[in-house]
């Protein structure tokens, strides 16, 4: 927090050239909503035709730098603490959570000027947000309920503010400049491994030990043994501070690498596994194949379509049934039970199948 203060104090936005469209961004959440907003914004900036900047305001500023940084048309990216008091001074302010909410700043009558496309976006985003008014009134609460609703309409979190915005999806990839110097120091580049992660939004502050939406401590072990009786992969842990060391790895890079080293182990590895994380956006990002297990969160809304995704034998899917559903089960079970319900011999299976038949082997 003293580091986000710091940063806040010495930086302001600048102001833009007169005849230059300049459009803010605020985005919220965790790693996994910046690289679905990037999606969003990249899109939006490669379909604007004049004259555009744009400043985009996150939370982590270092992961945000690094998330957003291909952008067309980026000129900075701010701590979002200053949103709120810059927002008034650009064309167009956008502020993006699981939907999309827009602002008219500065010369009003100007921005139909500029580019059509701008004022299309704009009254598309009116209109769904319309559509979908008892939801953006009360988000995150309804969250659960508009997932459900959105999989009946056949869309997914992947491409949703596309959805509601009109703007054209181009895929999941990004550009992202990656630090691969790590591969070498590790020696990732001589034998095909897949990558683990066990880790949770930073904030969590639950009854339980562990969020609701992560397997049990002691099942990652299990997994990472059934995993090497089946095959001669190596195992690296990836992830940030929070989470445990799993037991079983042979390669444990958690808390010890910057997010663009994470990125670069990911996009080598022959398959990640994960629960429902940041990274597994990040996987996708780079072309990378998840094996994911859901739990509380919609397997269908959240999951990619290119990834192995592992809804729950057990109940599951109570995303938002209660503002506590990450806190501890809303079903009132001791311990996350959907969690508990894979059948870890079968995914072993799959994981060595997936990732010894990949042709995504690490490269020279």
């Amino acid at each position: 927090m003293i580091k986000r203060l710091a940063h806040f104090f010495s930086t302001a936005p600048t102001r833009s050239h007169p005849d230059v469209l300049a459009l803010a961004v605020r985005v919220t959440g965790g790693i996994g909503d910046a690289v679905v907003a990037a999606r969003w914004l990249r899109d939006l900036m490669s379909c604007i035709k004049c004259p555009c900047t744009l400043d985009i305001y996150f939370s982590n500023h270092r992961n945000g730098k690094f998330i957003f940084s291909a952008i067309p048309g980026l000129r900075a990216v701010y701590d979002d603490l200053l949103f709120e008091d810059f927002k008034a001074g650009y064309h167009v302010s956008f502020y993006i959570n699981q939907f999309v909410d827009a602002w008219l700043g500065v010369d009003k009558t100007r921005v139909s000027v500029f580019d059509p496309f701008v004022v299309g976006v704009i009254a598309q985003v009116w209109r769904s947000r319309q559509t979908w008014k008892k939801y953006c009134d009360h988000h995150p609460h309804f969250d659960g309920a508009f997932a459900d609703l959105a999989v009946l309409r056949g869309k997914a979190r992947e491409s949703f503010l596309h959805d509601f915005t009109g703007v054209p999806y181009t895929g999941p990839e990004l550009s992202l400049a990656l630090d691969e110097s790590i591969l070498d120091r590790h020696g990732l580049r001589q034998q095909p491994y897949i990558t683990v992660h066990d880790g949770w939004d930073v904030g969590f502050n639950g009854l339980f030990s562990r969020p609701t939406k992560v397997l049990m401590t002691e099942d990652w072990p299990l997994l990472l043994g059934k995993i090497k009786k089946r095959s001669g992969l190596k195992i690296v842990q990836i992830g940030g501070g929070v989470g445990s060391t799993i037991q079983g790895v042979d390669l444990n890079l958690k808390g010890s690498l910057s997010l663009q080293q994470s990125v670069a182990v990911l996009k080598h590895a022959a398959l990640h596994v994960d629960t429902e994380s940041g990274l597994v956006h990040l996987a996708a990002a780079v072309g990378r194949r998840s094996l994911v297990f859901f739990g509380p969160t919609n397997a269908s809304f959240f999951g990619y379509r290119e990834n192995i995704n592992r809804a729950p034998s057990y109940c599951g899917n109570c995303w938002w049934s209660d503002d506590y559903w990450m806190q501890r089960c809303p079903a009132g079970h001791e311990t996350a039970r959907c969690m508990q319900s894979h059948d870890l011999d079968d995914v072993a299976d799959t994981v060595v199948r997936e990732a010894v038949g990949s042709s995504a082997q690490p490269t020279a």
